[in-house]
């Protein structure tokens, strides 16, 4: 089940695990605003990184709006 209300190919891009290199979408659920959506590589997904992705705003696959589904 997707928490993404477009492709199943964004999914693969939030489920990387510790070890895994490459790009990464995660999100920041903010009480007053939307999500953001942020897309970074990194060399190994277990370690902590600075904000120094991407914001994104459409899914790179299929170009649908990016929102969290209920």
């Amino acid at each position: 089940m997707s928490f993404l209300n477009c492709c199943s190919d964004i999914e693969k891009l939030c489920n990387k695990r510790s070890g895994e290199k490459g790009l990464g979408l995660y999100f920041f659920i903010h009480s007053r605003s939307k999500p953001r959506f942020i897309l970074e590589y990194r060399e190994d997904w277990g370690v902590a990184a600075a904000d120094a992705g991407t914001l994104i705003k459409f899914c790179p696959y299929c170009g649908s709006e990016l929102n969290l589904s209920s």
